[in-house]
């Protein structure tokens, strides 16, 4: 068994959408005792978007059971409808970029590759549970392709880095299991068990 971990580290130095609130992690240690607080965006660093983000009147992370930020997934590296020949139902697509290397060059907000509508129509008709990036999101504002993905209860994780570790078209077991929270977005640890 090889375990994969595939989001970024949380420091002062994280990347941050313009006009979002930075990650900010400060510690103070006195005596033995150390307490951490931190204030964040939850749309930084490695995270799950779930409808609730562009669509109102939609359920909060803390109502969906845990198995629905876990599952089979599979790695593809392009977006041809030809490259989801082995997706099935329920599955997890992780779609390999390569631009999580650029996570820390001041245009990764500006230059990232967009999807099409096509392929995204593909992942829709294959009714996959999850839409992993190693990119800050699939589209720009007015942000159609989320609202596309999420109001077929498809969640995307956006930020996810080392995809380049996992086989392509090689199914195992993925995890980006959010924080408990009443809201529409969690900072994830996600990883890959193959």
């Amino acid at each position: 068994m090889k375990i994969v971990d595939l989001s970024h580290p949380l420091t002062n130095d994280l990347p941050c959408y313009p006009g979002d609130q930075p990650f900010v992690l400060e510690t103070a240690v006195s005596g033995n005792v150390t307490v951490s607080k931190m204030m964040t965006s939850l749309h930084v660093g490695t995270h799950i978007d779930v409808p609730l983000h562009m669509l109102k009147n939609q359920e909060t992370l803390d109502s969906f059971s845990l198995d629905r930020f876990m599952g089979q997934a599979q790695v593809i590296e392009d977006t041809s409808p030809s490259s989801l020949d082995t997706i099935e139902e329920g599955d997890i697509v992780l779609l390999r970029t390569g631009y999580s290397k650029r996570f820390y060059y001041p245009n990764y907000y500006q230059d990232f590759p967009r999807l099409n509508e096509a392929f995204v129509d593909c992942l829709i008709e294959k009714k996959i549970k999850m839409l992993g990036l190693d990119t800050p999101s699939p589209d720009d504002a007015p942000y159609p392709i989320h609202q596309k993905l999420l109001s077929k209860g498809i969640f995307i994780i956006e930020n996810l880095t080392q995809l380049e570790e996992l086989p392509l078209k090689t199914r195992f077991m993925f995890y980006g299991v959010p924080l408990k929270m009443v809201a529409e977005a969690s900072l994830i640890r996600a990883f890959a068990v193959l």
